[in-house]
């Protein structure tokens, strides 16, 4: 596994990929951003990698963010990097769905920014 010297942003629209891995370069830099479009190719990447945070939208094609989290969860352990939702969902159920889940994922409401970053309980080692 690689160093946690990168972070995994899941989202399946271009657009927010390209301005959050911009905004995170920002706010940690040095730190590499690997992208994924679905939770079924971001699982794929976390066999390969241990990043220090995974930022996870909810709804995707093919494997949307709940089955993501819910899979991860399903491997026994707790991931020991931190997970943000960013979604642009307003759904208070949604909310408390992230905050009863056992993997105990940060919830940000899209768009992604430096002020929210900072706002985050990331403790992250640079």
């Amino acid at each position: 596994m690689s160093e946690k010297k990168n972070f995994l942003v899941v989202d399946d629209d271009e657009i927010f990929l390209f301005t959050a891995t911009y905004v995170l370069s920002r706010s940690f830099p040095g730190f590499k951003m690997v992208t994924s479009r679905n939770g079924e190719d971001a699982l794929h990447r976390l066999e390969e990698m241990n990043p220090g945070a995974l930022f996870v939208d909810l709804n995707m094609p093919i494997m949307d963010g709940w089955e993501l989290l819910d899979k991860i969860g399903l491997q026994g352990k707790s991931p020991d990097f931190p997970v943000v939702i960013v979604t642009s969902s307003i759904d208070p159920s949604d909310k408390q769905r992230a905050a009863n889940h056992p993997l105990k994922p940060q919830f940000v409401e899209k768009p992604l920014s430096e002020e929210k970053i900072l706002n985050l309980n990331l403790k992250i080692a640079e």
